[in-house]
């Protein structure tokens, strides 16, 4: 993270975390977009049909340990080299680089490719400082966020993104209503219990009336609560 961006608000750890974290439980949902993709791989213009074979077997061979943020991303960089460069260039740190790729991979024609790019160009330009580019590519994908929901496993992440976002940038109302918003959207989405979405909204309805120190200490408490239960990488090799 940029030393400019660390020295905004602690907030900023909350968004990293959220959107760095696995998803934690394989959900209904996304073992269901998991298995739509599988198929889809089938139906990909151009894709080698050893690459389709892999995706197939790593979906076959699942266990009750499988992680469908880790899935989906590997399998998108077997089925498509653009995506697998782009997701390299993220992994290794070089964010100004998967920033510029994952934006043109977010013009595809294949909305598991462009969907998926999207939440990873978020997390690449907030590592870039570029808080306020982040905030308007989320404030055009939130109010689809249900629709986007049936290509990647991320989209209740970009909703705490856009929030955190938000409230780095001083807009503490827009940032509530990011997360009513991800309450309705998403009920049962993990990231709510584990990033204790009520309570973040809790105190950021009453911090709309407080100093912004007070967004900063909310922020600091949820933070060290994340950072216990969801140790992890959004990268797992």
């Amino acid at each position: 993270m940029s030393l400019v961006l660390a020295g905004r608000l602690p907030c900023v750890a909350l968004l990293l975390v959220i959107a760095g974290g696995p998803t934690l439980v394989a959900e209904p949902r996304d073992s269901e977009l998991c298995r739509a993709l599988v198929e889809h791989a089938a139906q990909m213009r151009a894709v080698d049909a050893t690459a389709v074979e892999k995706v197939r077997q790593r979906w076959d061979s699942r266990d009750a340990a499988f992680d469908a943020g880790q899935f989906v991303p590997e399998a998108l960089a077997l089925l498509d080299a653009d995506f697998a460069a782009a997701y390299e260039a993220f992994k290794s740190g070089d964010f100004a680089t998967s920033a510029s790729a994952f934006a043109t991979l977010g013009e595809s024609g294949d909305p598991y490719v462009a969907v998926n790019a999207l939440h990873f160009q978020a997390r690449s330009l907030v590592e870039c400082d570029q808080v306020e580019t982040a905030t308007r590519l989320l404030a055009e994908a939130v109010p689809r966020g249900p629709h986007l929901a049936e290509f990647s496993p991320f989209v209740p992440r970009l909703y705490l993104q856009y929030a955190l976002c938000e409230t780095l940038q001083g807009q503490v109302a827009p940032a509530a209503a990011v997360l009513r918003k991800l309450e309705r959207d998403f009920p049962d989405a993990p990231v709510n219990a584990h990033a204790d979405t009520a309570e973040m909204l809790a105190g950021l309805e009453h911090a709309r009336f407080q100093p912004l120190s007070q967004v900063a200490n909310l922020m600091t408490n949820v933070t060290a609560r994340l950072r216990t239960a969801e140790a992890g990488d959004d990268v797992q090799d």
